[in-house]
């Protein structure tokens, strides 16, 4: 897989409150299509994630991170 695959987290209302330490992953997250925001199109990057948005990321990183 491609480690350098990159989304633009500006496309996000709240992509500007993204901390400049987690850009990077926040990025990366987006680019492979971990993360996609909520339904209402925000990241919410100071939220807390719940136990099914966790499990989500993981089952994605497993099916578009690991099985290709």
């Amino acid at each position: 897989f491609d480690l350098c695959v990159q989304s633009d987290l500006t496309a996000f209302p709240d992509g500007d409150s993204v901390q400049e330490w987690a850009e990077p992953a926040m990025a990366w997250a987006n680019g492979n299509e971990l993360i996609n925001g909520h339904d209402d199109g925000t990241l919410e990057p100071a939220g807390t994630t719940t136990r099914a948005q966790a499990a989500s990321i993981l089952m994605r990183f497993d099916q578009n991170v690991v099985e290709k």
